[in-house]
């Protein structure tokens, strides 16, 4: 059994030894003590060596029975080599003799008188737990410091492009396509081709299908912005808008404006139906 004291002490005087030793025990000081803790079968000489040399402090119980013991003195003489503390523990009023003197004379003591030797004891337990070496903790139930995460910079969103609004120039060109199957009938003496008419019926649906898809996409909710980017704010909204009707109007007019050469062949074609249907102009 593990222990922190060895109480070393003359057999005569065991009963002062004893209630050291409980009292000491009764505060969680652990002891060993002769022949208390000796074991049957093993050498009397090797289990003092080895329980002196295992304890942290030694009490010695000293009286003028421990100036004529020489058993004593050899515990003496192993706990100073073993370099343990020393705690002298008088119950008589008696002075070291000189062998003791050579080991303890420098030593301070504490006394057990008077009685009642309760108060005496817990100065004594006192003073071995200030002897005492400190416990280690245990590195198994130590917290291992947790690796914190760096911390990684986020790239940022990108930025999100205005959708290009091509229906403008869509419808444009199917109304010049109409305009221009209106000038080949003209061409042909007012009469349209079942090919003609068709032709005509086909671009008419697909500028129908590009209106109404057209406002099926107005109709749609924008796609949600990545996160940490701005919708743009109403004045920039409608910047963009007037930008694009201005470029759309600029595509109407450039399309309705007609070369010269073109304003003649559309003089001469009315011209022609006109004096066909008698009309005059």
């Amino acid at each position: 059994m593990a222990h922190d004291v060895f109480i070393s002490h003359s057999t005569l005087d065991k009963a002062a030894a004893d209630a050291v030793c409980h009292g000491l025990e009764a505060k969680g000081i652990r002891c060993w003590m002769a022949p208390r803790d000796q074991i049957a079968g093993k050498p009397y000489g090797q289990q003092i060596t080895e329980a002196i040399r295992g304890a942290s402090v030694m009490v010695l119980i000293f009286s003028e029975n421990v100036n004529n013991s020489q058993a004593v003195l050899n515990e003496i003489n192993l706990a100073a080599a073993a370099n343990v503390t020393i705690v002298p523990f008088r119950i008589a009023k008696v002075e070291f003799n000189s062998e003791l003197n050579y080991y303890l004379g420098r030593t301070h003591w504490l006394d057990a008188f008077p009685p009642p030797l309760g108060p005496h004891v817990d100065a004594l337990a006192a003073t071995i737990r200030r002897n005492l070496p400190e416990p280690e903790a245990d590195a198994a139930v130590r917290p291992m410091p947790q690796p914190t995460a760096a911390a990684v910079p986020l790239a940022p969103p990108p930025h999100p492009h205005p959708r290009a609004n091509y229906m403008p120039l869509a419808i444009v060109g199917l109304v010049l396509a109409f305009v221009l199957i209106i000038v080949l009938i003209g061409l042909h003496g007012g009469r349209s081709s079942p090919a003609a008419e068709q032709a005509t019926n086909t671009i008419a649906q697909a500028v129908a299908n590009a209106i109404q898809a057209g406002a099926k996409d107005d109709d749609q909710p924008p796609a949600p912005l990545p996160a940490g980017v701005n919708a743009p704010s109403s004045e920039d909204r409608q910047s963009t808008d007037q930008d694009d009707d201005q470029a759309a109007s600029n595509d109407v007019g450039a399309s309705n404006a007609s070369p010269p050469q073109h304003r003649g062949l559309f003089d001469r074609i009315l011209h022609r139906s006109d004096q066909r249907h008698g009309v005059d102009r």
